[in-house]
């Protein structure tokens, strides 16, 4: 787990100023005072990629549980042992953690919201959900069902008080995305739900979305997470410059999904959510965005295949 501490661009010179002045002076203890401890877990960028030989499925790693920290190394794709050809994730504010009085160590918040009890842990809900189901492909599973299941484990959540959510009421949530690929037709698939919170801080469903792409659609590709962020700063706004010319160009070509090699479709999402990730340093984003991003293969293998992997 790493942590690393947010430093606005614009405050650069002044803090070379303030470094070489204090360079003089003996050494300042770096030990940071204590912090109230987080109550929730937020922040994700996903980046879905419909290819010729599968779906390549990639998330950043980051998480800030406090403003100004971020906690990389997170695992953001998951992968249920039933059904075959299927991955899950989740975005938003999806983690309630246990509510303490004991101020924690600013460098020791990451390994907190770790081991710390977790009354709110959707991830778990839903994976849980699809191990237990007995539906063998996305297009037969129970999505009623397991929106009545997320509804409830957040109510009881919330019910215990205590919980500082960091949003705004009538804000959404959280969302569960679950995506897979059908080796016999060559398709990807994706299915998701969003949960709001009304006035009244009751979790309600807000949206449903469901995606599809067969091998003779056009190539696209699919985000979740913080995407009103990535189209406007990064697509449509500043961070544009921080796209390869590679990506830049795949919003102009037409292309069928049959074409589109998994490597390609792996760079793609990558530098998606690279650029987003340096954009942040410049326009900070609501959540975390950033880290080492984990990149996987949904395809004709039972399993999801590994093709970037840093988280532990």
């Amino acid at each position: 787990m790493r942590l690393s501490l947010e430093c606005p661009r614009n405050i650069f010179t002044a803090g070379v100023a303030i470094l070489l002045f204090l360079g003089a002076w003996p050494p300042v203890p770096t030990q940071r005072a204590p912090a109230e401890p987080p109550s929730t877990i937020g922040g994700t960028l996903i980046v879905m990629v419909p290819s010729n030989a599968g779906l390549v499925v990639a998330a950043d790693s980051r998480t800030r549980p406090e403003k100004g920290i971020n906690c990389d190394n997170q695992v953001k794709i998951f992968e249920p042992t039933h059904p075959n050809h299927m991955i899950l994730t989740v975005t938003g504010t999806p983690t309630i953690l246990e509510p303490s009085s004991e101020p924690v160590p600013l460098g020791r918040i990451c390994d907190y919201i770790n081991s710390t009890t977790r009354i709110l842990d959707i991830h778990k809900v839903a994976l849980e959900f699809l191990e237990e189901s007995s539906a063998e492909t996305i297009a037969a599973l129970d999505m009623s069902a397991l929106v009545k299941r997320c509804i409830d484990a957040t109510r009881s959540a919330l019910a215990q008080g205590g919980i500082k959510l960091h949003l705004r009421r009538t804000q959404d949530m959280f969302s569960v995305v679950i995506a897979a690929y059908d080796p016999q037709t060559g398709s990807s698939a994706a299915r998701s739900f969003v949960i709001g919170l009304t006035r009244q801080l009751e979790p309600v469903l807000a949206r449903t979305f469901e995606r599809k792409a067969t091998p003779d659609d056009n190539q696209n590709y699919w985000a979740f997470g913080e995407t009103d962020y990535l189209y406007r700063q990064v697509v449509r706004g500043i961070g544009r410059g921080y796209l390869s010319p590679t990506t830049t160009r795949f919003y102009t070509t037409r292309r069928p999904v049959r074409d589109l090699s998994v490597e390609e479709a792996r760079a793609l999402a990558v530098d998606l959510i690279a650029a987003t990730a340096r954009t942040t340093a410049v326009v900070p984003a609501p959540g975390g965005i950033g880290g080492p991003i984990d990149v996987v293969l949904v395809g004709k293998e039972p399993r999801p295949q590994h093709l970037q992997w840093k988280s532990p």
